[in-house]
């Protein structure tokens, strides 16, 4: 047994033999070779006709393979986290059959929700969704049939009242038969990209609409590129 783990191993045997309790333990071993791996060991107390503890059974079994997998895809699913959290990119998954849906740490805060508290159905999602936009987000059976969904634009309403504005992308997984299986897709919050867009469009309105004459020329070559309303109205 490797040394850091020697007294806990010891601990959890002399448990068995003073309690009776089966004895369940993950811990290092180091082999012949000096390679350190990792075991888990089971054991429990086996005792005479009389009662009295005889000797101890069990069995141990190498699974530096597996921790080594779980320890990988604990940090992939970290860094997958901290990628979405930096490009406030959520990600999700919806059950065609039950509706059932599982969100993404960042689709949560997206929400205005503390990860992992969603309900994880389709209604708990539609009631988030502003009225006037959820026949986009629940295609119906000829929808689906008529391949992915494609990218969607629409607004939802948090538990605080602010409305957001979220841009979604989503591809239909499909079974052997080509029957729909599941949504696999992201979502983003635009709201922001959203209020720049109409802040410049009010603002090229604007511009069009004032009697004054604007005029924009390629420093380069002196040509014009652009007159607003007001210089074309002028010259006639």
């Amino acid at each position: 047994v490797a040394p850091d783990d020697r007294a806990s191993v010891e601990a959890g045997l002399r448990a068995t033999l003073d309690s009776g309790r089966p004895f369940g333990l993950r811990h290092r071993l180091v082999r012949g070779d000096g390679e350190v791996r990792i075991f888990s060991s089971q054991a429990e107390l086996v005792r005479d006709e009389s009662g009295a503890p005889v000797r101890v059974v069990g069995t141990v079994q190498d699974v530096t393979d597996r921790v080594q997998t779980e320890a990988a895809l604990r940090r992939s699913e970290r860094n997958l986290a901290e990628a979405q959290r930096i490009a406030r990119i959520g990600s999700w998954e919806r059950d065609v059959a039950t509706g059932a849906l599982s969100w993404s740490e960042e689709s949560h805060r997206i929400f205005g929700l503390e990860p992992g508290t969603f309900a994880g159905t389709l209604q708990a999602f539609l009631a988030y969704v502003h009225p006037d936009d959820r026949h986009k987000v629940a295609p119906g059976p000829t929808d689906l049939a008529a391949g992915d969904p494609g990218p969607i634009d629409y607004r939802i309403i948090r538990a605080d009242g602010a409305v957001r504005f979220l841009h979604e992308e989503a591809v239909v997984i499909r079974d052997a038969t080509g029957a729909p299986v599941r949504y696999v897709g992201t979502t983003q919050d635009i709201t922001d990209r959203v209020a720049a867009e109409a802040r410049q469009s009010r603002l090229a309105r604007l511009l069009d609409e004032v009697t004054s004459e604007i005029y924009v020329f390629d420093a380069a070559t002196l040509r014009f590129t652009e007159a607003n309303a007001g210089a074309l109205h002028n010259l006639g």
